[in-house]
């Protein structure tokens, strides 16, 4: 188990500040499997360390950021936030 300061799981407030997205969006992108979640007691939870890997992985990966692909997937779902 974790000791010291360490984090386990970040909440979807947490997770979503970090990519600057709607909580709403991160819980569509989490659904969807796009990124690493899963719901304990009902509440929707980040697991950290995969989160952050994930996220290192976006920033690495030369095609997702030149080609406009992870942006697009970001804009198309937080759009829908308004019309819902």
């Amino acid at each position: 188990m974790a000791q010291g300061n360490t984090r386990q799981f970040l909440t979807l407030d947490e997770a979503a500040a970090m990519l600057q997205v709607s909580k709403r969006t991160l819980q569509r992108l989490i659904q969807r499997h796009k990124i690493p979640g899963l719901k304990i007691g009902g509440q929707w939870r980040v697991p950290e360390s995969r989160f952050m890997k994930w996220v290192d992985g976006q920033m690495d990966s030369n095609s997702a950021l030149s080609n406009g692909s992870l942006g697009e997937s970001f804009i198309s779902d937080s759009s829908n936030d308004d019309e819902r």
